[in-house]
C-alpha cells in the first residue's frame, strides 16, 4: 500500500489529481469523491475497467473489503467529529443507481443516524 504522489489515470474516471488519492496498491485506487455527500466520502475503485461487482476476481473482492476496513480505520482517526458511523455503498447496474459504467465502492461518514420514517 502505498500514497501516490502523482497524479493516475484510471478507465471510466481519466486521470486523478494526486491531492484525491489517499492509497493505491496494484488493483484499487482509494480516493477523496470529487463531489462529497459527507465529511470524508471516499471511493474505492478498481484499476482495471469492470463494470460489475460480479465482474471483480475473488482476489479483487478480498482486497475491496481490506480497502473498506481501511478507509473506516482512517476516517474514525481523521475526521472531528468523530464519526459514529458509516455508509458503504455499492450501485451495482443502472437499476441499482450505477451512473458511470465502472464499478466503484462508497464509503461515507456519520455523525448523526438518519431520521427514521415511522
Amino acid at each position: 500500500m502505498q500514497r501516490s504522489d502523482e497524479p493516475i489515470s484510471i478507465p471510466g474516471f481519466g486521470l486523478i489529481e494526486a491531492g484525491r488519492i489517499h492509497h493505491e496498491d496494484d488493483l484499487f485506487a482509494v480516493l477523496r469523491d470529487k463531489y462529497p455527500v459527507s465529511p470524508g466520502h471516499t471511493l474505492v475503485i478498481p484499476k482495471r475497467a469492470v463494470v460489475r461487482f460480479s465482474q471483480l476476481t475473488p482476489e479483487e473482492k478480498a482486497r475491496l473489503m481490506t480497502w473498506i476496513d481501511w478507509t473506516i480505520s482512517r476516517l474514525e482517526s481523521t475526521l472531528l467529529p468523530v464519526p459514529n458511523g458509516f455508509n458503504i455503498g455499492l450501485n451495482d447496474g443502472v437499476a441499482a443507481g450505477q451512473t458511470i459504467s465502472l464499478n466503484s465502492t462508497s464509503t461515507s461518514s456519520l455523525t448523526e443516524a438518519p431520521a427514521l420514517n415511522r
